[in-house]
């Protein structure tokens, strides 16, 4: 079967996949732009899992202010500097920080505190992620291990409010 060369390219584009991969994935799903991407983000969110294990000790600290008026840092760790560097990275840095200001979470995880009394909300992993409703923000993150393909963790944050 022959597969569309645009879709190959736009594939690439989203997922940031190999050209074998993303075609073999047009193939398998004969020629179905959709079912491809679904089954790339399969592949890619089963060797996300893996990857989580590694360790992550690069990244940055990422500042964002919302309005002049809240204040966020976020640590945000990736396994190499090329990795830390990259303007997606940072995008993604930006995405979990005004996630901080408009969901006000207390914790990265559940292992932070004994003292949780609502994890789907005071938990940023647990939380819906705000641009796509059908995802948390862990699986959110997961995605995002199997676009760069390597892991990345939200290491810690603090959050300041004007006057409070």
């Amino acid at each position: 079967m022959s597969v569309n060369i645009n879709d190959v390219k736009q594939l690439r584009e989203q997922t940031l996949a190999s050209f074998s991969d993303v075609r073999a994935a047009l193939e398998k799903a004969d020629g179905n732009y959709d079912d491809a991407l679904k089954f790339l983000r399969e592949k890619g969110l089963t060797s996300a899992t893996k990857k989580m294990e590694r360790e992550a000790n690069q990244g940055i600290i990422f500042p964002y202010v919302h309005n002049h008026k809240i204040g966020v840092l976020l640590e945000l760790n990736c396994e190499t500097d090329f990795v830390a560097r990259n303007e997606e990275f940072h995008k993604l840095a930006k995405n979990i920080a005004i996630q901080i200001v408009l969901h006000d979470p207390l914790y990265v995880s559940e292992t932070d505190s004994d003292n949780i009394s609502n994890p789907k909300e005071e938990v940023l992993l647990n939380q819906t992620f705000y641009q796509d409703p059908s995802l948390t923000v862990a699986e959110m993150l997961k995605e995002a291990i199997a676009k760069f393909g390597e892991n990345i963790k939200v290491k810690r944050f603090t959050k300041m409010v004007l006057g409070q």
